[in-house]
């Protein structure tokens, strides 16, 4: 079964040096998404994550799965973008 992957997903495992089939534990994954074990398993449950299940014990993500959850947890903002500019000591640099 192919698995077509947004170019977003792409950048990211690009960007995170994440293998898109590559297979991670539970304490892996929950390392990976900063959360425990305990939530990541209440995420499966709800069907909130995408997961492998190896046998009646064992289940594991591939870290397209993982990248897939994060990208869908992307809240947009009503703030414009901050520039550099915008960066110095919390206010815009004067312009010369």
């Amino acid at each position: 079964m192919a698995h077509t992957f947004t170019p977003q997903i792409c950048d990211m495992a690009d960007s995170m040096v994440i293998c898109l089939y590559q297979r991670f534990s539970q304490a892996e994954a929950s390392l990976f998404l900063h959360c425990t074990i305990e939530a990541l398993t209440e995420l499966q449950k709800q069907h909130k994550i995408e997961y492998i299940q190896v046998n009646e014990n064992l289940t594991e993500f591939f870290g397209f799965q993982l990248l897939e959850y994060l990208a869908q947890q992307i809240q947009p903002s009503n703030e414009p973008p901050i520039t550099s500019a915008m960066l110095f000591n919390g206010k815009r640099l004067a312009k010369n």
